[in-house]
């Protein structure tokens, strides 16, 4: 019975997630394919933007070695500094094949964008 409310439980959040984001599809990869949240509009504090995005794997393609499963779909914060041409992963969270989930809300350290990357993806759409 207990597995069963968290299941119930977490399909009511994922649910309502989802409902709450319109998913508009900006790469399409070999194995995933990546989006953002266009009902909210990127956030913006002087040179740097912000947006939540999302990417849905292939089934059995995207192993999390320190999770020991595979992943489903994934919604993270990226910020860009369009000025610095660099980025800060926020909050994150992986949805596992097997129901299960993660959450980290700790940012991540500023780093260069890397050519062919996600956080060129987002510097490109952010901070045109």
């Amino acid at each position: 019975m207990r597995h069963l409310t968290s299941t119930v439980a977490l399909f009511l959040v994922m649910c309502g997630a989802a409902q709450a984001a319109t998913w508009e599809q900006i790469a399409d990869g070999i194995n995933n394919v990546t989006s953002i949240d266009t009902s909210r509009p990127p956030k913006i504090t002087g040179d740097i933007k912000g947006a939540w995005f999302k990417t849905v794997w292939k089934e059995h393609t995207h192993y999390i070695d320190l999770a020991g499963k595979y992943e489903a779909f994934d919604i993270f914060y990226i910020s860009i500094n369009c000025r610095d041409q660099t980025q800060n992963m926020g909050e994150m969270t992986w949805y596992f094949e097997d129901g299960s989930f993660h959450t980290s809300d700790s940012p991540g350290p500023w780093n260069p964008v890397t050519p062919d990357s996600m956080g060129e993806v987002a510097m490109t759409l952010l901070c045109k």
